[in-house]
């Protein structure tokens, strides 16, 4: 059994090929995964524990924190966050102090769970893909819009080049839109678990609406999933993470207290490293970065 997390990757990170046509991933699947999983594991990779996703998460608010004010998110913003899942970036806005957050998601139960908690803010039931609903739609815009780790779980190229026209409609002139994604180098076939879209794919979509890139920064280098188009450190790294994914995953079915606390400690040491290799820019590895963009102004 292999685990199976935010991006789907293969063992030695080149996408696996497909015969059958691919189809997104449908609300009952992740209401299944909302019921069945922890908090962080039912977002991040089912198989390798709580305690490892957690460190996955601790890096990511990281990451983002520093993001929002490289960006000057203001707490006067308003804010759409795209896939909200578990409400992990809803919090992050709130610990932000942003009071204007609205956020949509394709399973029920998770803006079921998120309405109770933060009922402040406003959520609803919404595939992207198929159009933001007119009832959070703002004549004027979102300041700062937000898709972390979901655009990759649309397999079908129509879908997700209309999904992604979707998020950037919402942005008003002037303001971003924050995306998570592996961006390989090239665009590689996608798989039963995701697809794997270059930044060339996003930018053919979003540079005709009048977006440019701002900035394209990594979140993971060694603690998540590698995706990559070949070459040998692509395959060294892929090769080390199916290995270390494997033992996690192993240890988590055999004794799942033993598996966490292995989670644990090899969570809170590659992330630590990872936290360390962020601020270089020399590389950028093959796994989960942030794209910014900007909307021009009118």
């Amino acid at each position: 059994m292999t685990a199976i997390g935010p991006h789907g990757q293969q063992p030695l990170g080149e996408a696996a090929s497909h015969q059958e046509p691919l189809r997104p991933r449908t609300a009952d699947e992740w209401i299944r995964r909302h019921q069945a999983a922890g908090c962080f594991e039912a977002v991040g990779y089912i198989g390798l524990g709580e305690n490892y996703n957690h460190w996955l998460y601790r890096l990511r608010r990281r990451h983002f924190v520093r993001l929002a004010s490289r960006h000057n998110l203001p707490a006067a913003a308003r804010v759409l966050d795209i896939g909200t899942g578990t409400g992990f970036y809803i919090d992050l806005y709130r610990r932000l102090g942003v009071t204007d957050v609205w956020g949509i998601d394709i399973s029920a139960t998770a803006i079921e769970r998120l309405r109770m908690t933060y009922p402040r803010y406003r959520f609803e039931v919404c595939d992207v893909a198929a159009g933001l609903p007119a009832s959070i739609h703002p004549e004027s815009g979102f300041d700062w819009v937000s898709a972390m780790d979901v655009l990759f779980h649309i397999t079908e190229d129509d879908l997700f080049r209309a999904a992604l026209a979707n998020c950037a409609r919402a942005v008003r002139p002037g303001g971003r839109l924050l995306i998570s994604d592996d961006f390989p180098a090239r665009t590689l076939p996608a798989d039963a678990n995701q697809s794997y879209h270059a930044l060339r794919d996003y930018e053919d979509v979003l540079g005709p609406m009048g977006f440019r890139l701002l900035e394209l920064s990594p979140v993971f280098f060694i603690a998540n999933g590698q995706v990559g188009a070949g070459g040998i450190a692509c395959r060294v790294l892929s090769g080390y993470w199916s290995l270390l994914s494997r033992v996690i995953g192993k240890s988590i079915r055999s004794w799942r207290p033993a598996g966490e606390a292995l989670g644990y400690s090899l969570g809170a040491m590659l992330t630590g490293f990872d936290a360390l290799l962020q601020s270089q820019r020399l590389f950028r590895g093959f796994s989960t970065k942030v794209a910014a963009f900007q909307k021009a102004d009118r």
